[in-house]
């Protein structure tokens, strides 16, 4: 009877060394894995300091001068006809833009020199960058309707057509040459815009002298540009492109217009 007593008794002693560590060790990881934010912060030691997040180094644009949403409208007088000049030339070689420029015309001595300020237009906005290596404009005309806008710009390509060659105005062997950059003008037809590009370059001069052209029409609006620089009719095509490359980026703003 005592031996089975002595027997019971270290048993339960076994057990018990068993069941104490394991008990301890399901409480120390209930502990140390808590299940919410609350228990969370409960575990962090009085007085420590929250960690400060580091300020961002992104540095941010100033805001944007022309309207923010790409259906919102641009009043006619705004419309940013001087876009880029000022970073690649500086604001003080600008002029305009302005409501009471004369737009761009057709080379002077053009047998239909006239045929923009003879189109009836209702109002124009220019503006005009000139330096010791460029003379650019650029110009917006609006019209009573889309169909006298295509009219004009229909006029604009048969006095290209009627007048490829015309001599110096000012005398001399010299004469102007017409060219019409018809890939660019089929290019921008595929992705929707309805341009008309050409140059007037001098042939026999001197010193090269040209002038390069790119016209749109977007509903009621005749967009144009123009350069004069020293240019051959072989190195008239390279300063179109780039020309078709700038006004790609305002082209786009003409449907955008209010009038």
């Amino acid at each position: 009877m005592k031996r089975t007593l002595l027997l019971l008794l270290a048993a339960l002693g076994v057990i018990a060394a068993i069941a104490i560590p394991l008990a301890m060790q399901a409480w120390d990881e209930e502990d140390a894995a808590p299940t919410s934010a609350a228990s969370t912060r409960a575990t962090q030691p009085v007085g420590e300091p929250t960690p400060v997040a580091e300020p961002s180094s992104t540095v941010e644009e100033p805001p944007s001068t022309e309207p923010s949403g790409a259906a919102d409208p641009i009043p006619f007088g705004l419309f940013p006809l001087d876009r880029g000049w000022a970073k690649t030339y500086g604001q003080a070689f600008i002029d305009g833009p302005s409501l009471r420029g004369a737009g761009i015309q057709m080379p002077e001595g053009h047998c239909r020199e006239g045929v923009l300020f003879r189109s009836g237009y209702t109002n124009t906005l220019s503006a005009g960058v000139s330096t010791d290596e460029v003379s650019l404009h650029r110009a917006i005309a609006g019209y009573e309707s889309a169909d006298a806008a295509r009219a004009t710009f229909r006029a604009l390509r048969d006095a290209v057509a009627s007048c490829p060659v015309y001599d110096n105005p000012y005398g001399g062997e010299d004469y102007y040459t017409a060219e019409v950059f018809e890939s660019i003008d089929e290019a921008n037809a595929r992705a929707g815009t309805r341009t008309f590009t050409f140059a007037y370059t001098w042939s026999g001069a001197s010193d090269p002298f040209g002038v390069l052209y790119q016209f749109a029409v977007v509903d009621n609006v005749l967009y144009g540009s123009n350069q004069y620089g020293a240019w051959t009719a072989e190195s008239a095509g390279d300063a179109v492109t780039t020309l078709d490359r700038d006004n790609a980026a305002l082209i786009p703003l003409l449907s955008r217009l209010q009038r």
